[in-house]
């Protein structure tokens, strides 16, 4: 397999491209969360790192992005007859978990809780 460049890498993050998903996360510089190349949101390629694993990013002092998670459970259909309040309850709970309960900001909810219902009337 070649080796991929940052155009490459550019080009799968624009794409959403679930080939890749997995196979490298990407870390936000800005707002050091790190998601999948696949996820939702889009942050200037410029304040982007390549990451190889959720735990190399979590070393680098990156925080997990609970909208990928989401995103993740929901395609897995994790949780099976769950309502989505349920299904959200409990990534909240992961989520502060994971982030040694240091804050989940109403901004994030509100993205997290958008993210969900579009996902659900889809």
């Amino acid at each position: 397999m070649k080796q991929l460049t940052d155009s490459d890498y550019k080009q799968i993050i624009q794409r959403r491209d679930p080939r890749y998903d997995g196979r490298f996360y990407c870390g936000v510089t800005t707002t050091k969360i790190y998601c999948r190349p696949v996820c939702p949101a889009r942050p200037k390629f410029t304040n982007i790192i390549i990451v190889k694993s959720p735990s190399a990013a979590e070393k680098d002092g990156y925080r997990n992005n609970i909208v990928s998670n989401a995103l993740r459970l929901i395609e897995e259909n994790v949780g099976g007859n769950q309502t989505v309040e349920s299904l959200a309850q409990k990534l909240v709970d992961e989520s502060l978990w994971q982030t040694n309960h240091s804050y989940l900001t109403h901004h994030i909810w509100n993205e997290f809780a958008q993210t969900l219902s579009k996902r659900k009337q889809a």
